[in-house]
């Protein structure tokens, strides 16, 4: 199967015959001490989608997009990080896992047929650029990232039918 399904409010896992990314999985923890909770359970076939994902794409340093509490599931897993002005997000994460640095603008493969393209902001912020096929892309948005890569950003967007 090539395609994706989405979860949660920042979670799309997508698939080459099996995972191999997943954005953002906020799986047990409650953000904001608490004050955000899952409106739903994420039902068991998705769940382990996500935990069988090859990559695991983090945009930003929001409780809600790297959970705490997650992460250890992922031990296994390599997360993607993009470039951040400073990398304290990358080099946090390194200390315990393993991390590539994505950088703005370049296209990463994570398959044979999927590639991804980020975009860091000036907010620690990112945005993604999905790829599938070839022909298809998804365009991860997030926390309205991505301000100056605007122009650059719809420039990818409109070589794309879908």
């Amino acid at each position: 199967m090539l395609g994706f399904e989405t979860i949660g409010n920042a979670t799309i896992t997508v698939f080459d015959d099996k995972p191999v990314l997943t954005t953002d999985p906020w799986i047990y923890g409650k953000p904001y001490f608490g004050s955000w909770i899952h409106a739903y359970k994420i039902p068991n076939q998705q769940l382990e989608n996500i935990k069988n994902s090859k990559f695991i794409w983090l945009s930003h340093g929001h409780p809600d997009h790297i959970d705490p509490d997650s992460l250890d599931i992922f031990k296994d897993k390599t997360f993607l990080v993009a470039d951040h002005f400073g990398d304290r997000i990358f080099n946090d994460l390194s200390k315990e896992f393993k991390c590539i640095k994505i950088k703005s603008n370049q296209w990463f493969n994570i398959s044979e047929n999927i590639r991804i393209k980020s975009f860091a902001d000036w907010n620690q912020d990112s945005c993604l650029i999905i790829e599938i096929d070839k022909k298809d892309i998804i365009f991860n948005l997030n926390d309205g990232s991505a301000l100056g890569w605007s122009a650059e950003i719809k420039k990818i967007i409109s070589k794309y039918k879908s």
